[in-house]
């Protein structure tokens, strides 16, 4: 899901009053040891919430979510229809997503995944410490 699922993470910021969080980007985010890349590995330097949607800033919403909380995003993903079924027609519907149970969203869990959209980091944007 990756890019898609950040403005979840901006409505849970908007929702919680906390659309002034301010990151300084440079290109990555350290998390546990592992790295997550934003595309390119390019610096936005500076970002609120408004640059990061613009330059898709892996790093700004995985810090944002962090604030935040994984039941606050994860509560939001739910508001909006994330892992429910939609039905198309009368007799044809979407399967319904997967979010991660609440006891398996803590700090050092999939947090910072789970705000990029990922419920595991199978992405190139997830390698090992330089």
């Amino acid at each position: 899901m990756g890019s898609v699922f950040k403005p979840v993470v901006a409505a849970a910021a908007l929702e919680a009053g906390e659309s002034g969080f301010v990151y300084t980007c440079p290109g990555w985010c350290a998390v546990d040891g592992r790295i997550f890349r934003c595309a390119g590995g390019i610096p936005h330097g500076e970002v609120d919430l408004a640059g990061a949607l613009e330059k898709s800033c892996n790093g700004y919403f995985i810090r944002l979510g962090q604030a935040l909380g994984a039941d606050a995003v994860r509560a939001m993903a739910e508001q909006l229809g994330f892992g429910q079924a939609i039905p198309l027609t009368d007799a044809l519907h979407t399967a319904a997503g997967v979010l991660p149970e609440q006891e398996l969203l803590r700090p050092a869990g999939p947090t910072p995944i789970s705000a990029l959209g990922r419920g595991s980091c199978w992405h190139p944007l997830c390698r090992s410490p330089p």
